[in-house]
């Protein structure tokens, strides 16, 4: 089943709103009038079954193209509202063959009266379907209804906790922050089997070495006072107050006086250590905090026997493993904290730096910003590790597992703690725009579906990418469309689901994969502005067409296909001929000379062409002609060569 339209309704327009068609196997257009609702349906033509995915996974792929101004983004937020249910009056088309299911959100729609082929049948539906919103922008919208992975609610998200938390035992700087936020994504989702046909398409965005730095989540403590508690289990409180001020002392006790710099790089490896178990202990104090959940139900040992193991003087990470492994509480999962995660990733962290020598020539630890070198075997064992302790912080708050999902209080402000980025590569905005859709749709399935079912998963889904091309080579727009249907097939299959895509564009190239009936035009200067498929204003032809005849058509670009200013230089030498042809050779030299030279400057050959066979009316100058013939040469050569190509 696929969405084949939508009608949204809005007074502003004649028959009570407008119909949105994304290429069905037919046409629908629903109008109000007279107490009816009539919905006429025809068939198109064009159509092809699973055209775009012939394993039926991407079910259609549309776009949606107008001008500056004209309302693409207004018409997917409307979309979103009324498929999500959010009061937005409005009736949606399902088909399946040749059959026609009715989806109505909120609309009234009295005496329907169904118009044309409807051989299939029209049945009532009430299907629950998932939309994706992506957009690159930074221009503060509020928050798309359903998933929104753009720009701004990610900004919103990798922020949340910026007062709240250090990157590297220091305040946050938000410019890093917002970096190794987005870097965290990219790598995670690059060494993800689901990178696998964009890492073939577009190469890997990699490095030799990748820097990481720790995130420290704020506690009430300090040093005077120690360890403040409320919402963590009264049994465990003497204990972990006893444990902060273990972790600080251990920080003081450490030798100072070297004399080499060998000496001083080992004292700065046991000093990381230290930190990266503050951390550690901070995050686990912070998860515990937060909800006041399990005050009378978390248990520890005695106060005899914590006396005891307090008088061998174990260190603090020994300390911290053994509450690790005693504790249990009664209601829910007995160990709910995710206490093998935090212990397996110290482990690691701690056998990585004690591994690490001092070398003059670059060394994996630098004391200066707080940060750790990996390597990339390395680093995807670090961040296998580091996923598993972020999604283990779930269960603490779980409220109520049913089959298909869990709920529970959201820890999401919780889930830094490894933060990677490239130790030299900087990406470029396309290479950024690339890794930013792919990413952040593995980020969310796999944080929400795929790795915890903190969610209900649908079983079809629509992503609407919002110009999502934007700052893409020309190169990389030829497979934009053909990438992300790639993608999208593998990962949605995975997960067991449908999509459809709908993305808008201000780019002939993407447009160009694209048949014609899977196109929304929006006009700003037709009273209807979504155009129908009769309209005079709508473009022809998009599929495998000519992308000039793109450009002029189908983003309504009416006027020569050159820049104005270019365009205000011919217009300056077609002027300055007629205003010299009848002087009878009476002319300035320089004006003369100075339109040869924007003539030779023109590329394209036809125009070049017509402008020095005009200039000849006013002399001819035997010298230029050849070099125009040249220059005319040289282009059919080129042509040539490409073709060879």
């Amino acid at each position: 089943m696929r969405l084949a339209a939508v009608f949204i309704e809005n007074h502003d327009y004649d028959h009570g709103g407008y119909t949105i068609n994304f290429g069905g196997k037919f046409y629908y257009d629903l109008k109000f009038g007279d107490g009816t609702t009539r919905i006429k349906r025809s068939r198109n033509e064009n159509f092809l079954n699973n055209f775009f995915d012939e394993t039926g996974t991407v079910t259609n792929v549309s776009a949606i193209v107008g001008n500056n101004g004209s309302g693409k983004t207004t018409i997917i937020y409307e979309v979103l509202k009324a498929l999500n249910e959010d009061f937005q009056p409005s009736f949606a088309f399902w088909e399946e063959d040749e059959k026609c299911y009715f989806n109505n959100y909120n609309l009234n729609v009295p005496n329907i009266h169904l118009e044309g082929n409807w051989e299939g049948g029209s049945y009532q539906t009430n299907k629950q379907v998932g939309t994706i919103y992506f957009s690159p922008y930074l221009d503060h919208k509020v928050n798309a209804i359903g998933i929104d992975i753009s720009a701004d609610r990610y900004l919103r998200e990798d922020l949340v906790n910026i007062h709240s938390t250090f990157d590297a035992n220091k305040q946050v700087i938000i410019s890093e922050r917002l970096k190794r936020a987005d870097y965290k994504r990219f790598i995670n989702f690059q060494k993800s089997k689901f990178s696998s046909k964009i890492k073939k398409e577009y190469g890997l965005f990699n490095d030799e070495m990748y820097r990481v730095v720790f995130t420290r989540h704020h506690i009430n403590a300090n040093r005077t006072d120690g360890l403040s508690l409320e919402n963590t289990p009264l049994d465990f409180q003497v204990y972990l107050k006893i444990l902060y001020v273990k972790i600080q002392d251990e920080y003081d006790s450490f030798d100072r006086n070297w004399s080499k710099d060998s000496d001083l790089y080992e004292l700065n490896k046991k000093q990381f250590k230290n930190i990266l178990l503050m951390d550690i202990f901070c995050l686990l104090i912070k998860l515990m905090e937060k909800h006041n959940t399990f005050l009378h139900e978390g248990h520890f040992i005695d106060e005899l026997e914590m006396k005891s193991l307090i008088e061998e003087e174990p260190k603090a990470i020994d300390m911290l493993k053994y509450w690790l492994d005693n504790y249990y509480y009664s209601k829910w999962d007995r160990n709910p904290l995710p206490d093998r995660e935090v212990i397996k990733i110290l482990d690691y962290l701690y056998e990585y730096i004690d591994g690490l020598t001092f070398s003059k020539e670059g060394n994996y630890l630098n004391w200066s910003s707080q940060s750790l070198f990996f390597e990339e075997e390395k680093l995807n064992e670090l961040l296998d590790l580091n996923e598993e302790l972020l999604i283990a912080l779930n269960k603490y708050y779980l409220q109520n597992e049913t089959e298909d999902r869990y709920e529970f209080l959201s820890v999401s402000e919780l889930q830094h703690f490894a933060s990677p980025e490239f130790a030299d590569r900087r990406l470029s905005s396309g290479e950024t725009a690339l890794l930013n859709l792919y990413s952040r749709i593995y980020d969310y399935f796999s944080r929400h579906i795929i790795n915890y079912k903190a969610v209900q998963k649908k079983d079809y889904y629509l992503l609407f990418l919002d110009e999502a091309d934007l700052g893409y080579h020309p190169s990389w727009k030829r497979s934009f469309v053909n990438s992300i249907i790639e993608f999208s097939k593998d990962f949605f299959k995975e997960i067991g689901a449908k999509i459809q895509i709908i993305f808008t564009t201000h780019d002939a190239i993407s447009l160009s994969d694209i048949p014609n009936t899977n196109v929304v035009y929006l006009h700003s200067n037709s009273p209807k502005r979504v155009l129908d498929k009769e309209s005079d204003l709508r473009p022809r032809t998009t599929f495998a067409a000519n992308v000039n005849d793109l450009l002029g058509h189908s983003f309504f670009l009416e006027d020569l296909l050159i820049g104005d200013f270019a365009n205000s230089k011919i217009e300056s030498v077609i002027k300055w001929i007629n205003d010299n042809r009848d002087k009878n050779g009476d002319f300035n030299p320089d004006e003369f000379r100075d339109a040869k030279k924007i003539i030779s400057t023109i590329e394209e050959p036809v125009l070049r062409n017509k402008l020095a066979d005009m200039l000849s009316d006013i002399e001819v100058d035997n010298e230029f002609i050849e070099n125009m013939i040249q220059k005319q040469s040289d282009y059919l050569n080129d042509v040539l060569k490409r073709r060879k190509r």
